[in-house]
């Protein structure tokens, strides 16, 4: 695995927590957010909001996050954490998810753009 281990970066480690920070926003963002029901009405009861989360990205959500902190974690600690940080290093394949995750923001925000220009701007961004 240490043929694929990126060098040291600053952009790379901005990016690096930058992702970080934004899962773990997402996470108290998506438990205050409004969610449409089936006829088509926004629901702001927060104990709707939560169950529904509950039932649909927060376990996905909550690996995603953990496994990002963990790596932290266990990264900045001695010589035996470091090896363990190493062969949890599996866990990174998680971050795949986001791109699951991601889907669904581009669709909702796809779906709220009124613009003639900003819309077929956002559609070839997907592809990229």
């Amino acid at each position: 695995m240490q043929a694929y281990t990126l060098p040291e970066n600053l952009f790379l480690d901005f990016m690096e927590w930058t992702t970080r920070l934004f899962w773990t926003f997402d996470i108290f963002f998506s438990c205050i957010t409004g969610v449409v029901t089936a006829d088509g009405s926004v629901e702001y009861d927060i104990k709707i909001i939560l169950k529904r989360y509950a039932k649909t990205w927060l376990a996905m959500d909550l690996v995603i996050v953990l496994s990002d902190w963990s790596e932290v974690i266990f990264s900045s600690g001695g010589v035996a954490m470091l090896s363990f940080a190493r062969t949890t290093r599996i866990i990174r394949i998680v971050r795949l998810l986001r791109l699951v995750r991601m889907q669904e923001i581009m669709a909702n925000v796809t779906e709220r753009i009124q613009s003639e220009t900003l819309g077929p701007l956002l559609q070839v961004s997907k592809v990229l």
